[in-house]
């Protein structure tokens, strides 16, 4: 079972949320469409871990990250 925790980053004045899916290797940056939020990534998350280290990033105004 892949476990998952939260990051939170802050630019220029808006908290984003970040999901790190873990494992080693080289960072992987997953990024969701129009209506989508970091979670949604992990069934992939799942068996992308395999190849690197995988984040997950709730863009502006999405998921837990705030809207700036």
């Amino acid at each position: 079972m892949l476990t998952s925790q939260r990051l939170f980053l802050s630019s220029k004045n808006t908290r984003l949320c970040c999901v790190d899916f873990g494992d080693k290797g080289s960072p992987v940056l997953l990024l969701h469409v129009l209506a989508g939020r970091a979670n949604e990534w992990h069934s992939t998350a799942q068996w992308l871990t395999q190849h690197g280290h995988i984040f997950a990033l709730d863009q502006r105004g999405h998921g837990v990250s705030e809207k700036g």
